[in-house]
């Protein structure tokens, strides 16, 4: 019998559901091997001058390469990323792990934005400085 290998996660999908968060969830490949675990990595797209620019307060979680990365169990079929980058596109990549084996990666860029915070002051308070 021939050896299967490890599929990647199916549909994925990103909800930008809130203020700098995003939900990631996915369905389980199509396979009979046991999963352990599923890796997610959530790549900054925008760059850090871009980011500065903004003056962002999140400025200093930009670190290294930009990216972030999160383990949940086989069973799992969803992870959480709070505190993210306001404004900000992100790839995401999802790995499903066996035992011995990383399967490709299924990817998907957010969009929209990560969700920024709606003004606070009405239009017609509005300066510039």
């Amino acid at each position: 019998m021939p050896f299967a290998e490890l599929q990647p996660p199916r549909n994925l999908q990103i909800d930008p559901s809130e203020f700098g968060a995003l939900k990631i969830s996915w369905h389980p490949p199509d396979s009979q091997i046991l999963l352990e675990a599923y890796e997610i990595i959530l790549k900054n797209l925008t760059s850090s001058e871009e980011i500065q620019a903004r003056k962002c307060r999140h400025l200093q979680s930009v670190v290294g390469n930009g990216s972030l990365q999160m383990k949940v169990l086989g069973t799992d079929t969803s992870a959480y990323f709070g505190n993210l980058i306001p404004d900000t596109f992100y790839r995401v990549d999802v790995f499903a792990l066996s035992e011995d084996e990383r399967s490709a990666p299924a990817s998907l860029s957010s969009s929209p934005l990560v969700p920024g915070m709606p003004p606070t002051l009405p239009p017609d308070k509005v300066s510039w400085s």
